[in-house]
């Protein structure tokens, strides 16, 4: 005789959806709505090149999700470090891949507006920059295995 747990067992296990192309990406990113760039933005798979012509877009939406995305590169986060959007602006100090020399900057001119939230962000960020090799490996390791 078979019990719940041996049929519930038994049913075939569903099948974890694929996610994205790389041609749906990019016709995510050439899309009118500033939505769905959006999602194309925030999605992990999402080439740095494609990033980078994200980060021209109009809407602040999508410029902040490039900001705070893990695979922007460093030049990128550099021309948003300039960006009209506080919202932007405070993403790119969160980023580990913002160069010092672009979070330095962002900290003066935090500190002479007396801006007290932006400069902890970039003084947290700072930390993380600071900290020895090996614990930076050995976080990035545990990541990975997760």
């Amino acid at each position: 005789m078979e019990t719940r747990k041996t049929i519930a067992k038994k049913k075939p296990a569903k099948k974890k959806p694929t996610g994205l192309t790389a041609a749906d990406l990019k016709e995510r990113i050439a899309s009118p709505d500033w939505r769905v760039r959006r999602i194309a933005a925030y999605h992990a798979k999402a080439t740095p090149s494609m990033l980078d012509k994200l980060s021209k877009d109009m809407a602040w939406q999508v410029r902040t999700c490039v900001a705070k995305h893990k695979r922007t590169k460093p030049f990128t986060l550099e021309r948003l470090s300039y960006d009209t959007s506080y919202r932007v602006v405070l993403k790119v100090c969160d980023n580990e891949n913002t160069p010092l020399q672009v979070l330095d900057r962002l900290l003066e001119k935090a500190q002479e507006q007396n801006n007290t939230l932006m400069c902890i962000v970039i003084t947290h960020n700072l930390a993380y920059h600071t900290k020895p090799n090996a614990e930076k490996t050995s976080k990035q390791q545990k990541t990975s295995h997760d």
